[in-house]
C-alpha cells in the first residue's frame, strides 16, 4: 500500500509559530502527539527545533517518518510550494 504524497496532507495556508493540533501532521498519531506534549512540544517551531535527530528519540518515530514530519512542516511553511 502506497502512502500518500505529502502535498496531499498539506494544508494551503502556512502554518504560525501558535500552538496547534500535532495530529495534522503526517506521521503524528495521538500516542506520538501525547509524548511531544509531555515534554513540551506543540509548537511549529519546537518541532523544528527538535529535527529529525531529535524525533527519532521517540519511540515509533524512526528516521523515514522524522523526515516526512520536518518535510511536511517545511512545506506548510512555504505554502506547499
Amino acid at each position: 500500500m502506497e502512502e500518500p504524497a505529502i502535498s496531499e496532507l498539506l494544508r494551503d495556508e502556512p502554518i504560525t509559530d501558535e500552538k496547534f493540533n500535532l495530529q495534522t501532521l503526517p506521521g503524528i498519531g495521538a500516542d506520538t502527539a501525547n509524548m511531544l506534549k509531555s515534554d513540551g512540544i506543540d509548537t511549529v517551531d519546537d518541532l523544528l527545533e527538535l529535527g529529525e535527530k531529535g524525533l527519532q528519540k521517540y519511540r515509533g518515530v524512526g528516521k523515514h517518518k522524522a523526515e516526512m514530519i520536518i518535510s511536511a512542516i517545511e512545506s506548510m511553511n512555504t505554502g506547499g510550494q
